[in-house]
């Protein structure tokens, strides 16, 4: 007989020769062990398999409002991504153009044009913050930016507004 030793009732019944998982959630990641015992119950043979879940990047990123000639406005969005992300890119849509165009990373140098720089930290609890920081809101700050996260799952992306 086969019995798997992990038993939930999302999964496939403890007495089938295989595990199928049903609706996988992160949380269903862990160790599953097989086990084939005789018909008294005596263990012929084991085997443990280590099962990693992985999801596309969630991003969590507020639209804010804020105030012409401002000063220190910063737009935070939290990243939740496992496997970790591999690239993070923020983007400023250009209206005259319709193209999206890269902001480097410039961790905590400043930007292009002296008014912005991007910061990343990793939280107590293994999530990814990113920061786009603002040293004074011009007129041409009020638009669309977009933040890009890939891990080697998926690509996600959340645009934030700046509201006036």
């Amino acid at each position: 007989m086969t019995y798997w030793l992990l038993i939930n009732e999302k999964h496939s019944k403890a007495w089938q020769r295989k595990q199928t998982f049903y609706d996988v959630q992160l949380e269903d990641t862990g160790n599953y062990t097989c086990e084939i015992r005789t018909r008294k119950g005596q263990s012929l043979a084991r085997v443990t398999h280590h099962v990693i879940v992985i999801d596309p990047p969630k991003i969590i990123c507020p639209n804010v409002y804020v105030t012409y000639g401002e000063r220190m406005v910063n737009v935070t969005c939290h990243v939740i991504s496992r496997p970790q992300p591999i690239e993070i890119v923020w983007f400023k849509y250009q209206p005259m153009s319709g193209n999206m165009v890269s902001l480097k990373e410039t961790n905590g140098a400043k930007g292009h044009d002296d008014n912005w720089v991007i910061k990343r930290a990793w939280t107590h609890d293994g999530h990814l913050k990113t920061t786009l920081f603002f040293r004074k809101i011009k007129v041409e700050s009020f638009e669309t930016f977009l933040l890009v996260v890939r891990n080697p799952v998926h690509a996600s992306n959340q645009s934030v507004k700046l509201f006036q």
